[in-house]
């Protein structure tokens, strides 16, 4: 491989090749040595090969087995260190001890006061004389010498092994996404648990980069780094006093409030079950007339009722319109996207509580095409547990709706000229073999000639008993939910509980207990892949 290829390849990798490296030490310096060992190995791999097929799984398992490597080294070294520090002492170790306390505690200073304990301590220079070539007042260097001492005084009294280290359980943004060669979502801002602790450390209450630094026992340049990082990206705001407030919606969630918001979603899930699902069954069974431009794979109602209950649901149980109060929670990123952060941080014990058992996200996802001459379509995605995609708005979402379309104009066909296009729609389940003796293709996904208004105007109404009961779990979630939320993200919390109805962890229990009672039947293999999927166009197959 030529060097400007490997130089462009190494460079994209090496934010992930760090979060790897965090990921496996959980120690900033050892994080720091590994990476580089990745990176140079990596790099020296690259140039020695002539084509990779899969670059992602190829630098994974270098990184792999120079951890193997590294893991095996530090345990040698460990062996080593046990063996010395028998020879000394028990007042030599002692004394190491208290030396290791003052560099880690000196780490936690900002970087103002580090330089002037070191000129001081170190140099020992005067204060005036560390004045005049700081340009600072001598008073503000006395005052300074005084806070470091105390701050050192206080890590003496401190147990750093505990540190408040969170990780994110889910991210996501609410809004548009960014756009730089491919999509931007909150993962690739905080690919790294020290921005999530950071992120945590500061939601609360405003707090200083020293502050945040000793709560997660990371030395402050790491810190500080990281938090204009945040900054610079709107995820935190610098306040006044060089404090810093995180922008973030974080729901916390302890596993009482796991286990009782699991008791509230299958109340309502049956209660949406019992007097709003019939509705859509009838739709169905009735043959209303919008049924005649919808078309459905292999006429399977089934399979059908699986994409408009999920679909009812989201876009007709709104008791209270507030979809354009969120504008003013959103900020406008650099990357060109506006939108806002969520963020989840559940313990272990509680995952598995809330979604019945699964872990997977529930989130809808509206497409619009961006060339509507060439491809005048929309989509709806709705990811759940019950289907088998990841989750995630990849760049080949957009690129699979336009072949398919391409596809039901008869411009893609198993001819070999289009075998590549054909076959990457039969591997997202987008086309799909008949079992039948016929074995024909056919397109595997809810298509429709209405557009989305036409067929939510279509679908039956939210009955008025439903909207009071939707209203009420508003309130039940918004109370549960306010004392784990800080008081500056208060109203966003009342506004991210309205409309709970629709809510897609509450679609997810619906689906449940439909299976459960046999109103529906589970899916076959290949309709896991585009269930709860529907594709607007201005034709069906």
């Amino acid at each position: 491989m030529d060097k400007p290829t490997a130089d462009k390849i190494i460079t994209s990798f090496l934010d992930k090749i760090y979060g790897f490296s965090l990921s496996k030490t959980m120690n900033i310096d050892k994080a720091e040595e590994l990476a580089s060992r990745i990176t140079y190995e990596v790099y020296k791999a690259l140039l020695n090969s002539d084509v990779i097929h899969n670059i992602d799984s190829y630098i994974y398992r270098i990184a792999s087995n120079i951890y193997s490597q590294y893991v095996n080294e530090d345990k040698k070294n460990q062996e080593v260190l046990l063996r010395n520090e028998e020879k000394y002492i028990d007042n030599h170790s002692n004394r190491n001890k208290e030396y290791e306390t003052i560099r880690r505690e000196i780490s936690y200073l900002s970087n103002l006061q580090r330089e002037i304990v070191y000129m001081h301590y170190f140099q020992k220079m005067k204060t005036k004389e560390i004045a005049n070539q700081l340009k600072v007042s001598q008073a503000k260097v006395k005052w300074h010498l005084i806070d470091a001492r105390n701050q050192i005084k206080e890590g003496f009294l401190e147990d750093k092994q505990q540190t408040n280290n969170k990780v994110f359980s889910e991210m996501r943004s609410i809004g548009k996404l960014g756009y730089i060669k491919k999509y931007i979502d909150m993962s690739f801002y905080f690919n790294k648990i020290l921005s999530q602790s950071i992120a945590y450390s500061a939601y609360h209450k405003p707090k200083t980069s020293t502050e945040i630094a000793r709560e997660i026992a990371t030395p402050v340049a790491f810190v500080e780094d990281e938090i204009n990082f945040l900054v610079d990206n709107g995820f935190m705001n610098k306040l006044t006093g060089n404090r810093y407030l995180t922008n973030i919606y974080i729901l916390e969630q302890s596993i009482e409030y796991e286990t009782k918001i699991k008791e509230i979603l299958t109340k309502y899930a049956v209660i949406i079950s019992e007097i709003y699902v019939p509705l859509i069954i009838d739709f169905i069974k009735k043959n209303n007339p919008s049924l005649q431009h919808i078309y459905t794979p292999q006429k399977d109602n089934n399979f059908l009722l699986w994409s408009l209950i999920s679909f009812a649901c989201v876009t007709k149980l709104i008791t209270e319109d507030k979809a354009t109060d969120f504008s003013k929670y959103m900020i406008k990123r650099k990357d060109g996207g506006l939108n806002m952060a969520h963020a989840n941080v559940i313990p272990k014990k509680a995952s598995q509580i809330t979604s019945c058992g699964f872990t997977k996200n529930h989130v809808d996802l509206f497409i619009n095409s961006n060339f509507p001459k060439t491809y005048p379509i929309t989509s709806w995605q709705f990811f759940s547990p019950y289907d088998d995609r990841d989750g995630k708005f990849t760049e080949w979402v957009n690129k699979l709706f336009f072949l398919l379309y391409d596809y039901m104009n008869g411009k893609i066909s198993k001819d070999i000229s289009y075998m590549d296009n054909y076959a990457f729609l039969c591997s997202k389940g987008f086309i799909a073999s008949s079992i039948n003796e016929t074995q024909q293709d056919y397109v595997n996904i809810v298509v429709t000639k209405l557009k989305q208004d036409e067929l939510i105007g279509s679908l039956p109404d939210m009955p008025k008993d439903l909207v009071l009961i939707g209203n009420k779990l508003n309130n039940e979630m918004y109370n549960l939910t306010k004392s784990y939320i800080p008081e500056h993200k208060i109203n966003l919390c009342k506004d991210m509980n309205l409309n709970s109805l629709r809510k897609g962890l509450l679609r997810v229990y619906v689906l449940d207990y439909l299976l459960t009672k046999g109103l529906l039947k589970p899916l076959m293999h290949h309709q896991k892949q585009t269930v709860n999927m529907i594709l607007f166009a201005d034709r069906i197959p």
